[in-house]
């Protein structure tokens, strides 16, 4: 708890119990553990309750800190991420450098991410959650070139990274490389068919290659899946083609001229 319970009271503040012998012996672990289960989870309103639980355990325990911070990062509130990777005194390593880095590049300070990054990677430089985040930070300051370069590495490192394929292949498509962007993008589906942001992009690539019956196709195949996208198709009657026009407000923007 935070100092302003205690700005307008005299005396002591009644805000707490003291804690029993074995709750400060294990200092705050049991109710950590569950936070890391829920942040996996994607919970992130459960999480939120045992991270707040670890702190009032013990506000000096690094790992609830660094447990905060990522909280934070995957809620995109970056400020109270940094405020809390700033509390951590002793530990150090690669863990902690990547939340750093993420938390700097979704403020928009990206030199100051790329410093933990490479910081980072050079304690554990095959770690490919630290250069899939790299790479996203150089993607959003326009240096597509490294940023491509090291998805790629990332890639070497695990084949079968959802992630790392998708970001490879919405890169390609950036860069202008369709067949690239195709490959990867039809492995990540392959691998995600549940997955609205890799079936989107799936879409986008055959979309830029040429193949729009079978752009069409996965797009229609992906909202069919999903109760409530929103879908609206049209055709245009044309001497060699018809046009469908998919839009989804916030899960699918497409556009898809299908060759008749």
């Amino acid at each position: 708890f935070g100092t302003t319970h205690a700005d307008h009271c005299h005396g002591p503040v009644p805000v707490t119990r003291p804690l029993t012998a074995a709750e400060i012996k294990n200092d705050g672990q049991p109710p950590r553990a569950d936070g890391w289960r829920q942040l996996f989870r994607g919970q992130t309103k459960r999480a939120r309750r045992y991270v707040a639980k670890a702190l009032w355990h013990n506000r000096r325990n690094d790992h609830s800190w660094l447990q905060a911070g990522l909280l934070y990062i995957t809620e995109g509130r970056w400020k109270q991420a940094l405020f809390a990777l700033k509390h951590i005194v002793e530990v150090t390593g690669s863990a902690v450098m990547e939340a750093f880095g993420r938390a700097y590049a979704g403020a928009g300070q990206i030199d100051a991410a790329i410093r933990m990054f490479e910081t980072a990677l050079g304690t554990n430089p095959h770690d490919v959650s630290t250069l899939l985040a790299y790479s996203h930070a150089l993607a959003q300051d326009g240096r597509v070139d490294r940023a491509y370069a090291l998805a790629q590495q990332a890639l070497s490192h695990d084949a079968s990274n959802v992630d790392v394929l998708l970001q490879l292949g919405q890169m390609a498509l950036r860069m202008d490389r369709p067949n690239e962007a195709q490959e990867h993008l039809e492995a990540a589906a392959t691998l995600a068919p549940e997955r609205v942001d890799v079936q989107s992009a799936h879409s986008q690539s055959l979309l830029a290659q040429g193949f729009f019956e079978q752009a069409l196709r996965v797009a229609l195949s992906l909202s069919r899946s999903r109760a409530g996208l929103p879908l609206v198709t049209s055709s245009v009657t044309a001497p060699t083609t018809s046009v469908a026009v998919i839009v989804g407000v916030s899960l699918l923007p497409l556009t898809v001229i299908v060759m008749g």
